[in-house]
């Protein structure tokens, strides 16, 4: 349950920060909600949901796409929770364990911390979409940056 929770939250901050990173770049309303249900609908396609990220098309949709959509480590570390310390009988004779069924059903391959290793991956893309919301801000406002007064200064003293 406090995997789930976490995973949950951090998907609320990596989403809200993408959502800042498309709003203050595009700055209108429309374009902006049209350009995020692109994105997460691409992302959603890419990360798992509807098929398994070894069978998607290599060239876009899983080498590029499927890295950066936060979807991906959120499917795979939910997954993993889940599926960690399962059996599931096969037959009448033979069972497999939950990484088993991970390695052979849905192509991830887990290990002892990949879940929290996902969860990592999560935080720092929250924290890279912060900064990049910092960064945009920084530069579109750069009336109100000290050095953009500092140089204005300084050029208008020399005239």
């Amino acid at each position: 349950m406090m995997y789930f929770v976490l995973n949950f939250f951090m998907c609320l901050l990596v989403n809200e920060g993408l959502v800042l990173v498309v709003v203050t770049a595009l700055q209108d309303m429309f374009w902006s909600i049209t350009t995020l249900v692109f994105v997460h609908a691409v992302m959603m396609l890419s990360a798992g949901y509807f098929r398994i990220r070894s069978a998607l098309p290599g060239p876009v949709w899983m080498y590029p796409v499927s890295y950066i959509a936060f979807h991906t480590y959120s499917i795979q570390g939910l997954l993993e929770n889940e599926y960690d310390g399962t059996s599931f009988a096969v037959g009448q004779v033979r069972t497999i364990s939950g990484y088993q069924a991970l390695q052979n059903v849905y192509d991830v391959s887990p290990d002892e911390y990949s879940k929290w290793r996902n969860l990592l991956i999560l935080s720092l893309m929250a924290l890279v979409y912060r900064l990049l919301v910092f960064l945009l801000l920084h530069f579109r406002v750069k009336k109100n940056s000290s050095l953009y007064r500092f140089l204005c200064c300084k050029l208008k003293m020399k005239d």
